[in-house]
């Protein structure tokens, strides 16, 4: 499972749009099945990473209503352009992490109908194909 680094700039990111939604740590923290202290210390830098569902956990909450993981991740993208600007936010090591980690690629669904054939096919496990 992918691992987000989380830079003071997005640890502030996620607490500023926290607070905007009145969002209380507590209730963060039940949905992440974590203390409140985990919350805070994401919040305040000291977590160094967080796992990409925990990621997409913390991203639903502060983006309620935003249809898919890829829709939240655009949401957090602009907010931070429009706060640091597009430059700056390009500069900044939490969009490469961001960029990196996260990007998802829209396959065809023909492409994947074909590749399910070619596993069934050659008999090989989805494990062995990752």
């Amino acid at each position: 499972m992918a691992k987000f680094r989380l830079t003071e700039e997005l640890a502030g990111t996620i607490r500023e749009l926290r607070i905007q939604n009145k969002i209380p740590s507590k209730d963060m923290a039940i949905a992440l099945n974590r203390s409140a202290s985990f919350v805070s210390k994401i919040e305040n830098g000291s977590i160094k990473t967080i796992t990409e569902e925990e990621f997409d956990t913390i991203l639903e909450m502060i983006f309620p209503g935003s249809a898919s993981p890829q829709d939240r991740v655009d949401k957090l993208v602009e907010f931070q352009i429009k706060r640091y600007g597009l430059e700056s936010s390009e500069d900044e090591a939490w969009f490469y992490n961001l960029d990196t980690v996260y990007r998802l690629i829209p396959i065809p669904q023909k492409l994947v109908e074909e590749i399910n054939g070619i596993v069934t096919e050659t008999g090989i496990s989805i494990d062995n194909l990752v």
